[in-house]
């Protein structure tokens, strides 16, 4: 296996697209959150189907039954007077091709996992440190977000909770998401994964922040691990899932 060098702060500066994954929410916040790549990246869907037909299928399926039985039963008294005692417990299941249609009711993405990891190599690049803090606090509430561009018709998706020093407080939704004028989600997150994954319009659903022991002076963390995950802020199409992956 041949030696290659391992810059981290080469890596942290993005000088190596191809090992890092970058976060960006770009009315939230100038910061980029830059991070390497340490685990493989997996993508999940779903559909949602139903049987449409399953309750008038139901009610052709007991009569098919009642008729087969008494078919049944018709026959075997002829074959228990050729052939003796027959054993009437078991029958057949009668069902139609239409109780097998299926209908479409929607899909889901299963959301995208991340590890972002920040490691402080000097006290030059602390500033990761505190990059790894200000991503894990990207799940939180603003009380004073004045952010964005305030757009006439935005909706603030504001709503009050109780706390013990002040009664009544109104709470801006994180990285202020809204619905715009246009109707369309507004602070959204974008994700690029080394040169081959591109996509925006992600929601930060979590973000569970983990320190190392070791520490710096003033109790700073040496490595911080922030584990995102996202989901998608409107429903995809074959065509944009399509589209998150560079050519």
């Amino acid at each position: 296996m041949s030696k290659i060098p391992l810059d981290l702060d080469d890596m942290y500066s993005g000088n190596v697209p191809d090992a890092i994954v970058k976060l960006t929410c770009p009315g939230y916040t100038t910061t980029e959150f830059i991070a390497p790549i340490v685990n493989d990246f997996g993508l999940s869907g779903s559909s949602a189907m139903i049987q449409p037909f399953d309750a008038y299928m139901s009610d052709i399926q007991s009569i098919s039954q009642k008729m087969a039985l008494a078919g049944n039963m018709a026959y075997s008294g002829l074959m228990e007077k050729a052939f003796g005692k027959l054993d009437l417990t078991k029958h057949a299941l009668y069902k139609t091709r239409a109780q097998t249609i299926r209908m479409y009711q929607g899909s889901q993405f299963g959301g995208i996992n991340l590890d972002m990891i920040f490691i402080v190599t000097s006290r030059s690049n602390i500033s990761r440190y505190h990059d790894a803090i200000e991503l894990s606090s990207c799940v939180y509430p603003e009380t004073n977000y004045e952010g964005g561009s305030g757009e006439a018709g935005d909706s603030a998706l504001s709503y009050f909770q109780m706390d013990a020093s002040v009664l009544k407080q109104e709470l801006k939704p994180p990285c202020g998401y809204r619905i715009g004028s246009n109707g369309m989600p507004q602070g959204t997150w974008n994700i690029q994964i080394g040169t081959y994954f591109m996509a925006s319009g992600f929601i930060l659903e979590s973000a569970a922040m983990t320190q190392s022991k070791e520490r710096l002076g003033q109790g700073e963390a040496l490595i911080t691990t922030v584990s995102c995950q996202f989901g998608v802020a409107l429903d995809i199409s074959s065509e944009q899932y399509k589209s998150w992956f560079i050519k």
